[in-house]
């Protein structure tokens, strides 16, 4: 009669619910989402004086781009990122991110000596137009040339074609494309906005790599100068010790106090010396004319060269208004993946020192702005911000129609809710009332059967070992403090059972672990546990805990009073359907077949408790080679929720 009435009364009250949890599931994963959102440095498009935007490509079968890195490389990470422009103009290429890349290596450059590496394949057509960049992991044999195949365009007015900004082949941490000697197959040459050497030239559309930190100090600012004649104007960092040299960064100046401008002070010539010593002339790394390259970071490679100075000599200075200054936000000096340049002692010719310029602020870790950060580091903020962003993108649309589902429930169906309320409270008070019953009858069912299995063998123990301790020694005594122990720990797992967040897969991890380590480690004294992958983020059913709880409890207990082990070792694994759950110890073992062999109670338990999970159980064990357990266990289904990754 209750599910005719609410048949007849079309659901109106529970659909409102089930509306406004769905509902309140959606607004706080947003708003989780935009939380996270906001500790996400922004990779945006900085201004791009120097106007080297990157490579502007004609569709082939295939396109293709080759590398020689000048020596051999073993990249961990191949970063292809896309050509984003500042100051768009009519004709600029939009979106114009290949949707088909392969990728591989060659220790010769001949044809058909190259290897493949790593792909991508945009999921539908369009979809990675606008990809800010694609990073491709990598593990094999070193190569020296990279090649780049192309697939595909994208439509304009007179064919098809494809754009890149920049190609990094991260090595230690170390961009070994820096410099490379690039070959393309056709392509629309207009330097220098779109030239096949702006692919290796360090330049980025997103300026430095920067974190969120905001910066204290501006950088260095040398002595101000009258004219343009006094030059030149030096700055040095002394690294301590000498160091390989990989690659060079000048971070230009961008301070905030002053009229925005970028590029402050960045000289329009200069060298770039590397001596060994204080009487060394050097090695010039750099000489040469650069026009003002804005907020983009400019990376000159070190080419291995060893040194313990790095100098920068301005042979021209920078024009303010009407004076003339060389300044610098920072001077990054890479040596195997690391600045050897932070934090060391630097000197100049000259140098105008105020709250916001100094020596020390040259080798601090900011830019004039933001703090500088690592290839990694950026790289996952950058695809983790993406992602972030297209989740929002199709969340925040069906927040709203949910809000507004939800408003036209309540303005609907409010009379029928307080009918169906009504009505619903005479039938529903005998129903509850028996589905209360019926469900005290199963709790009370299984705490019995817990207190019974698991709690009412150990007061018997206890109460054998009183009375044997009246007869007996102080043994008895200790082996009855034991016995409580285990007691106590029994009683807290059936406890912690019943709290609410034992729901919580990692909480519930956490417990296996513990659980491990306190039933095994008295007895057994080596005892190792290994842990890969990660609990699914859905909450795991009572039942589903309760079972795998206690069966681990059966599989440890067992190990660590018939064993004789000396060592143990515990293997669990998380996947996206399944947990495994594996014990191996090197104890006295058994033989299941033998004809004196008699299982006891805990072997049929574990069992049972691998049956009630629906789990693929196995056990071997060998006289004198120790023994073996596996359990397989289904995942849950998990409830249907908005989750989204942890990290």
């Amino acid at each position: 009669m209750l599910c005719l009435f609410l048949t007849a009364c079309d659901g109106s009250s529970w659909n409102s619910a089930q509306v406004y949890r769905n509902l309140r599931i959606w607004r706080d994963a947003v708003q989780q989402m935009e939380a996270e959102l906001e500790t996400l440095p922004e990779a945006r498009v900085v201004a791009q004086a120097h106007q080297r935007l990157g490579f502007h490509g004609r569709s082939g079968n295939p396109a293709w781009i080759m590398l020689d890195l000048g020596r051999f490389v073993m990249p961990e990470e191949i970063l292809l990122l896309s050509a984003r422009v500042s100051d768009p103009a009519p004709d600029d290429p939009v979106g114009g991110f290949p949707p088909v890349v392969r990728c591989s290596l060659s220790a010769t450059g001949i044809e058909d000596s190259f290897w493949f590496v790593a792909g991508y394949r945009e999921e539908y057509e369009g979809a990675g137009s606008d990809l800010p960049l694609l990073s491709l992991h990598y593990q094999g044999k070193p190569g020296r040339y990279l090649r780049i195949e192309v697939e595909g365009g994208r439509a304009r007015s007179h064919g098809q074609f494809f754009t890149l900004g920049e190609i990094i082949v991260l090595e230690n941490g170390i961009n070994r494309a820096l410099g490379a000697e690039v070959t393309t197959s056709p392509s629309i040459e207009n330097a220098p906005r779109w030239t096949a050497s702006n692919l290796t030239d360090g330049y980025l559309w997103c300026g430095s790599l920067t974190g969120l930190q905001k910066s204290p100090l501006n950088g260095f600012h040398s002595a101000i100068e009258t004219t343009p004649e006094a030059v030149p104007k030096w700055v040095e960092v002394d690294l301590g010790d000498t160091f390989p040299l990989d690659e060079i960064r000048l971070v230009p100046a961008r301070p905030p106090d002053y009229a925005d401008i970028a590029g402050f002070g960045f000289p329009p010539s200069f060298q770039v010396i590397a001596s060994a010593g204080e009487n060394d002339e050097g090695q010039v790394l750099f000489e040469g004319v650069l026009p003002n390259p804005g907020d983009a970071t400019v990376c000159l490679p070190g080419h291995g060269v060893s040194a313990r100075r790095v100098r920068v000599k301005a042979t021209s200075l920078w024009q303010r208004s009407q004076d003339y200054v060389f300044a610098l936000a920072e001077l990054q000096v890479m040596s195997q993946g690391l600045n050897a340049a932070i934090g060391k002692p630097v000197r100049a010719s000259d140098v105008a020192t105020s709250s916001k310029w100094s020596l020390p602020a040259l080798v601090d870790g900011f830019s004039s702005r933001r703090e500088l950060i690592g290839w990694s580091d950026w790289v996952h903020a950058v695809k983790r911000r993406r992602w972030l962003e297209s989740a929002l993108a199709s969340a925040r649309p069906h927040l709203i129609v949910l809000e507004r589902g939800f408003h036209e429930s309540l303005l609907w169906n409010g009379v029928g809710v307080i009918v169906s309320l009504f009505l619903l409270g005479a039938l529903s008070l005998s129903g509850v009332h028996l589905h209360q019953q019926r469900e005290r009858a199963r709790l009370r069912q299984r705490i019995a059967q817990d207190l019974h299995d698991e709690m009412g063998s150990q007061l018997s123990h206890l109460a054998l070992l009183a009375e044997t301790g009246q007869r007996s020694s102080g043994d008895s005594l200790a082996a009855i403090a034991n016995e409580a122990r285990d007691l106590q720990h029994t009683l807290r797992d059936l406890v912690w059972l019943l709290e609410p967040h034992n729901a919580d897969p990692r909480d519930f991890a956490a417990r296996l672990r513990i659980t491990c380590r306190r039933l095994l480690a008295p007895m057994i004294p080596d005892v190792q546990i290994d842990s890969s992958g990660e609990p699914p983020p859905a909450r795991l059913p009572l039942e589903w805990t309760r079972d795998l709880l206690l069966f681990v409890k059966e599989a440890l207990s067992n190990c660590a009073r018939h064993s004789q082990a000396t060592s143990a070792r515990l293997c669990m694994n998380w996947t996206d359907k399944t947990f495994e759950w594996q014990l191996m110890d090197d104890g006295i073992g058994f033989d299941e077949t033998a004809s004196e062999f008699e299982p006891g109670a805990g072997l049929r338990n574990l069992r049972l408790r691998a049956t009630a999970l629906h789990a693929v159980y196995s056990l071997v064990s060998k006289p004198g080679e120790g023994t073996q357990i596996r359990l397989q266990v289904p995942l849950p289904r998990p409830r249907r929720y908005f989750a989204f990754n942890r990290s």
